[in-house]
């Protein structure tokens, strides 16, 4: 049994794998109880996709057989990162391009992590990934829009909106949803121009907001950042 942990801007998610099957997932609101939810299983080996000083300190909690991986670019990956300054990329983007390449092997695939920020990432081939783009995201949107201006109120994400909205909360409600929508679709359609066989994966803490917005073909695989993590836990332990 492996173990993988992704720190999130929230919780901690912790996935448990026997071999490339998920067979139980957790998630835990700080570090301490990550350690405690690891050292009751009977995992041999555990990634974790981020780790600080702080952390580095309870990491000595863990029982001597627990072998502990951190991802890095350092490290050898399943997957080619053509990026010109690959220290800065983020380990979750690193982890949902190997977690694409394990599940669609050869294969053009865009990967869209709504969370926090959006990010677009190409994986190409399902060997080389190319790099994308980050954007804000959906709660950013509407939380910068009052941040930055003297008059717009913060409003709630709605789940429903229609345009023309017929006031400023809906107005505002709508310019974030629909416009970051508009947004997603676009970049579909560029990189669908590029390749034409290309797959399109969602994950992140929105996925299922978009799911059934999104106009476009695309398939929501919420645990993709764990999967990749345990494809690069995998690939190191060979």
């Amino acid at each position: 049994m492996k173990a993988v942990v992704d720190r999130g801007n929230t919780w901690y998610k912790i996935g448990w794998f026997d071999k490339d099957r998920m067979v139980d997932k957790k998630t835990a609101s700080g570090f301490s109880e990550v350690i405690c939810e690891i050292m009751q299983s009977d995992c041999t080996s555990v990634l974790f996709a981020s780790v600080s000083e702080t952390m580095e300190n309870e990491l000595k909690n863990l029982r001597k057989d627990i072998k502990v991986w951190t991802l890095s670019t350092d490290m050898p990956l399943p997957v080619v990162i053509d990026y010109k300054t690959p220290t800065t990329l983020g380990k979750d983007r690193i982890a949902a391009a190997a977690g694409a390449a394990a599940l669609y092997k050869d294969s053009n695939v865009l990967i869209i992590d709504a969370g926090t920020c959006i990010t677009y990432d190409l994986l190409e081939e399902g060997k080389v990934y190319r790099g994308g783009a980050i954007a804000p995201g959906l709660n950013m949107r509407l939380k910068a829009m009052h941040h930055f201006t003297h008059s717009l109120p913060e409003v709630e994400l709605a789940e429903e909106v229609t345009i023309p909205a017929k006031s400023t909360a809906t107005c505002l409600q709508a310019g974030a949803t629909v416009g970051l929508c508009f947004e997603i679709e676009g970049m579909i359609q560029h990189y669908t121009a590029l390749y034409p066989d290309l797959i399109t994966l969602m994950c992140g803490g929105d996925t299922f907001f978009f799911e059934s917005k999104i106009k476009a073909s695309i398939f929501a695989i919420p645990d993709l950042v764990l999967i990749g993590l345990n494809s690069i836990l995998n690939y190191n332990e060979l």
